[in-house]
């Protein structure tokens, strides 16, 4: 057999070395497309973690309200004699203010039926509660108020005046609010004929109003 030529091998050297880097380009660009796409779905996976931040608020108000008692029944009146009675009404202040309670009637004087009426309870001087006492010819109604906020002029619901009819009479108040469960106050009402008066028979009503408000 004959020999191959030393230039025969050389070519064919050249075509496989010449194949062999045309192979090294193609894996790596084959790599280099693989390396990208794992990149790029590396990078999708990032953005598909977006996050975002709202703000949670809550707003207190300024809340002052009353309670609701029921209505107050005196004790029957036997021709003369004294009858009383009381209500209680619960304040609440939660803004911190300071705060009053006031009361009025609904008409001059407070208690009627019809054309007869008890007298409002005159004190005398005007405006300062005293220690209750009807004359023998009169007949009249009137409050007094207790209680930790009540004004001191009622001496714990022992001294008392008159309705003024719809003019508000401050009869409590207190600073800075008040605590959680509200301040607490006692009306009380009382309702007498004197002995030598002649009180016409009937069902009076007196309606009164309490009202809660900030200074």
């Amino acid at each position: 057999m004959k020999k191959q030529s030393r230039k025969s091998f050389s070519g064919k050297s050249k075509i496989i070395i010449g194949e062999l880097k045309v192979l090294t380009v193609l894996w790596a660009f084959l790599l280099v497309v693989v390396l990208s796409a794992i990149v790029e779905s590396f990078e999708v996976l990032v953005a598909g973690e977006d996050s975002d931040s709202i703000n949670v608020s809550v707003s207190v108000l300024d809340v002052i309200s009353i309670s609701l008692p029921a209505d107050v029944k005196l004790s029957d009146i036997l021709g003369t004699g004294l009858s009383t009675g009381s209500a209680v009404w619960n304040v609440k202040v939660n803004s911190g203010s300071d705060w009053q309670l006031e009361l009025a009637a609904s008409t001059i004087p407070a208690m009627t039926d019809g054309g007869n009426y008890f007298a409002d309870y005159t004190e005398n001087t005007d405006g300062v509660p005293e220690v209750w006492s009807v004359d023998n010819n009169d007949s009249e109604f009137g409050f007094s108020v207790s209680g930790d906020y009540s004004l001191a002029k009622y001496f714990g619901g022992t001294k008392y005046e008159g309705f003024s009819g719809s003019s508000k009479i401050k009869v409590a108040e207190g600073t800075g609010g008040t605590p959680s469960e509200g301040a607490d106050i006692t009306v009380h009402f009382k309702a007498e004929v004197g002995v030598n008066h002649n009180q016409m028979p009937g069902d009076y009503n007196a309606v009164i109003t309490a009202t809660a408000s900030t200074l």
